[in-house]
C-alpha cells in the first residue's frame, strides 16, 4: 500500500483578538473574536479576570463569559487565550480595556425641611438630604419633587445635597432621587 504523506506537527494556535467587556450591576460580560488555529482544533478558552478570581474555561464554541459577584466601582480587565490538543496553551490575548461595573445609585435620605412642610405664612422651605451611595458610578444629579401650592413640581437641582424654594401657606411633600450613569435611583422616602 502507498505509504502516508509525512506527518505535519501540531502547533499551538494564535492569540484570541482584543477581548470585549461591557458593565453591569456587579458584573461584567466579556465577549472575544474565535482564535485562529493552523494546528488542531481549539477545544477551550481560558478567560482571566484581574483583579480577582482566577482564570475560567469554558468550551471552544462559547466566545462570551459572564464574571458576577464583583464589586461595583472596581476597575477590572480580562484577557483570553485558546487551547488546542496541545498540552500546553497559546499565547494571552491582549487585555481588555478597563470596565468598571456598576448599578442604579442608592435612594437619598430626606432630612427633615427647614421652615417645616406646613408653612402659616409665605417663607421658604430648605430641604436637604442624605448624599446617595454612588453604586460605582459618580452621581450626576439629585431631582426634586415637591407638590403643594405653587410648587415648582420636578426640579434638577444638580450634585449639591440641599435645595430651597418659596412656599406659601398650605402642605407640602417632598421626595428625592439621585442620577449616575446607569440611572436613577428610586425615590427616596416623602417628607411632608
Amino acid at each position: 500500500s502507498p505509504g502516508s504523506g509525512p506527518a505535519r506537527p501540531d502547533v499551538l494556535p494564535l492569540a484570541p483578538g482584543r477581548p470585549t467587556a461591557n458593565r453591569g450591576d456587579t458584573q461584567i460580560t466579556v465577549t472575544w473574536p474565535a482564535a485562529v488555529t493552523t494546528g488542531s482544533p481549539i477545544e477551550s478558552y481560558t478567560v482571566e479576570l484581574t483583579p480577582g478570581s482566577g482564570a475560567i474555561d469554558v468550551p471552544a464554541g462559547t466566545l462570551s463569559y459572564t464574571f458576577a459577584g464583583l464589586t461595583n466601582g472596581t476597575e477590572y480587565q480580562v484577557r483570553v487565550r485558546a487551547k488546542n490538543r496541545l498540552p500546553e496553551p497559546g499565547p494571552w490575548s491582549d487585555w481588555s480595556a478597563p470596565v468598571i461595573p456598576a448599578g442604579l445609585p442608592f435612594a437619598p435620605g430626606i432630612l427633615p425641611a427647614t421652615g417645616g412642610f406646613n408653612p402659616s405664612a409665605s417663607t421658604t422651605v430648605n430641604v436637604s438630604w442624605a448624599a446617595s451611595g454612588a453604586n460605582g458610578s459618580a452621581i450626576s444629579g439629585y431631582q426634586v419633587e415637591t407638590s403643594g401650592p405653587g410648587a415648582p413640581g420636578l426640579s434638577n437641582v444638580g450634585t449639591a445635597t440641599s435645595w430651597s424654594f418659596p412656599a406659601q401657606i398650605g402642605h407640602y411633600t417632598i421626595r428625592v432621587r439621585a442620577q449616575n450613569e446607569i440611572g436613577w435611583s428610586d425615590w427616596s422616602g416623602t417628607a411632608e
